[in-house]
């Protein structure tokens, strides 16, 4: 130990071998199924953990050393997504919790229900995240479609420029106005060229390409949402008070 410039052999010293007992890569794997938020498949990454920590290693104080371990990662994923462990757990020191219990299913256990109850406040705030990110979405395709309800827009181009599956826009789209992107888009140039018959001269064909429509079609949506043609509803309303 006193001269210097000495190669050490690893494997000769045996400094491996003890590391070697803890499941790295079951952790790794159990950390990456929280983070997705997949729940039945982090509890069974977890069960894995807890057999394998408990074949490879026998003794109790291995056990808990590896449960230990395993409680640290935990809690530093826990404070990395903004959450507070004595908060959600409401105790001040979950390793002497941990420390008390002798026999590995309880540790299992007790740690289930630590991961459940992390993963649940988990979903809940990024489901909360998601809705208002939907929600900001859903307000910038609707000023969209006020400046653009005159070209051939769809819901299709909408979620390619945000970046958001035609799916989830859809429901998302329907879950904040109340109504599909279709039925809101008609509106929206029914209201537009009403609009324009009430306050210009302009012919009512020019007024249906105005708002996006081919004129046929204009007369028939018109009449179908408006009971009357646009012609009719200029001249109704133009002699009213």
């Amino acid at each position: 130990m006193q001269e210097s410039n000495q190669i050490l052999d690893l494997e000769q010293a045996g400094l491996h071998s003890q590391e070697s007992l803890y499941p790295f890569a079951l952790e790794k794997e159990l950390i990456r199924s929280v983070r997705s938020g997949e729940r039945t498949e982090a509890l069974h990454k977890l069960d894995r953990f807890v057999e394998e920590l408990t074949t490879s290693g026998g003794k109790e104080m291995i056990i808990r050393q590896g449960m230990n371990q395993l409680l640290g990662v935990l809690l530093q994923q826990i404070i990395l997504s903004g959450f507070s462990p004595q908060g959600l757990y409401n105790s001040p020191d979950l390793y002497n919790d941990l420390n008390k219990l002798r026999e590995p299913e309880e540790m299992s256990a007790w740690f289930k229900e630590k991961l459940v109850l992390y993963m649940n406040a988990l979903n809940e705030t990024m489901s909360q995240v998601q809705d208002q990110w939907m929600q900001e979405t859903v307000d910038k395709v609707i000023a969209l479609m006020e400046q653009e309800y005159a070209q051939d827009i769809s819901l299709e181009s909408y979620s390619d420029r945000f970046g958001v599956s035609i799916y989830k826009l859809s429901s998302g789209f329907k879950e904040v106005t109340g109504i599909n992107f279709i039925d809101y888009l008609t509106r929206l140039r029914l209201d537009k060229s009403k609009e324009l018959l009430l306050t210009t001269n302009d012919k009512v064909n020019d007024i249906a390409y105005r708002v996006g429509y081919q004129p046929s079609y204009y007369y028939r949506v018109f009449k179908k949402h408006e009971g009357i043609t646009p012609t009719k509803y200029r001249e109704m309303y133009r002699e009213g008070p």
